[in-house]
């Protein structure tokens, strides 16, 4: 089968929708299928690439920063490589970013990425008269690529469309997207005509399926729940850190206003314990450095490493003692590295904002997690629980069969089976 799929980003940005559909592509690719990718365009790559057998096209630019970004020549930018703290940050790129969020972000439908629209449609329907593929998968968020998908259905109507929704649109309203005193009937318009176009539709979580039949009662019957991927790599070589102290381990993003890294800095402050480290693996946006200023005093105990590659997060997942996930106040979201976390095998503490909490639901089977409830704020019963949990568990692993028992659901194999029967389905 020859398939499309369209994302704004691909390699070598690092974002979990890269990790999750790089994996799934070229995955297919060794059965046999010839993948095709739709992206932005992304400063000194190719145009025009094969990676890992996956054909790759790049148009447009994903948005109004990136083209900002490329204009004023900003070298430290969302989603590439970088040790990126949140002190020190580049003015220019700081200046930037403020003057889009007072500017365009008030008037742009439906994303930041709806400058790429038109160059991608026009990409998408010359691929479509060379390739002639029989699936387009859309990958989001950004909600722009369902519109390129939907303009390819349109012109090309036998093509198979499986809407693939990462983020929720319409309906997440804790979440910037757009401006909805202007657009929030015409969002949900909108997303409703898309999701009747669509021959199939996934989601990562139960919650979020739930929500979306309550929205859309038409596409009960064309939607389901792919769950997350867990495709780390294996280490390469060891993380080395600071022998004697305890190091604990927040991996991914913060996003605003739904994950925020206050709970736990607050956490480590009360811990008070001198030879703990807390290191945070991920970019870190400007908007949190004024929580990072106000706990200037835990500096010494904080490391802060930025975006890594894929090989040094498992190696540091390793390393670490315990790791800690900050939970979304949404209950529609699933972090993507949940099942990252699950396979690590290391003592994991959730903070959890939300019930019902999709990372804990997720994490049910796994028997070394401790779940705190911090939607009241932290309490002294915590501080004790998290002691005890640390130093009853921190040198203890999850016995490697028991993981890979855990984990099968979530392998590379199992997901890409669980996307391919949608494209089958859509097409009976």
């Amino acid at each position: 089968m020859r398939i499309l799929i369209i994302t704004t980003q691909y390699h070598p940005a690092l974002n979990p929708n890269v990790f999750r559909w790089s994996a799934i592509a070229e995955h297919w690719t060794q059965q046999g299928h010839e993948v095709h990718i739709l992206c932005a365009r992304r400063r000194g790559v190719a145009n025009e690439s094969e990676i890992n057998k996956v054909h790759v096209h790049r148009a447009g630019q994903a948005s109004l920063l990136d083209m900002m970004y490329n204009l004023l020549n900003i070298r430290q930018r969302r989603g590439e490589l970088s040790v990126n703290r949140p002190v020190n940050k580049n003015k220019i790129r700081l200046w930037v970013e403020k003057l889009v969020d007072f500017t365009w972000r008030i008037i742009y439908w439906p994303d930041g990425s709806c400058v790429w629209y038109l160059a991608a449609k026009k990409r998408a329907i010359k691929l479509q008269q060379i390739f002639d593929f029989e699936a387009v998968i859309s990958v989001a968020q950004p909600f722009t690529p369902h519109l390129v998908a939907a303009a390819l259905k349109r012109r090309f109507p036998q093509i198979q469309w499986l809407m693939d929704i990462e983020d929720p649109f319409a309906f997440s309203e804790a979440v910037f997207i757009n401006n909805r005193r202007l657009y929030q009937r015409f969002n949900y318009k909108q997303e409703g005509r898309l999701l009747a176009q669509a021959n199939a539709v996934s989601v990562t979580v139960d919650t979020a399926m739930q929500r979306y039949k309550q929205h859309f009662s038409l596409i009960i019957n064309k939607i389901a729940v792919t769950p997350p991927l867990y495709s780390l790599p294996k280490a390469a070589e060891k993380f080395t850190v600071t022998p004697d102290k305890i190091h604990i381990g927040y991996f991914g993003a913060f996003y605003y206003p739904i994950r925020s890294p206050d709970i736990l800095l607050e956490l480590f402050q009360k811990l008070n314990k001198p030879d703990w480290v807390l290191h945070f693996f991920g970019e870190i946006a400007p908007v949190f450095q004024p929580v990072f200023t106000k706990y200037t005093a835990l500096l010494p105990n904080l490391q802060l490493h930025g975006l890594v590659p894929r090989v040094q997060v498992a190696a540091a997942m390793q390393a670490m003692h315990v790791l800690v996930n900050v939970g979304n106040t949404t209950d529609y979201h699933l972090p993507s590295k949940c099942a990252d976390y699950m396979m690590s095998g290391k003592p994991i503490i959730n903070l959890s904002y939300s019930n019902p909490d999709p990372f804990t639901d997720f994490m049910r089977p796994y028997p070394m997690v401790l779940h705190i409830d911090v939607r009241a704020g932290l309490k002294d019963l915590h501080l004790e629980k998290i002691h005890t949990f640390i130093a009853q568990n921190q040198d203890k692993k999850i016995d490697q069969a028991q993981l890979e028992a855990l984990i099968k659901p979530y392998t590379v194999a199992h997901v890409a089976d669980q996307y391919w029967q949608l494209l089958q389905k859509s097409t009976d």
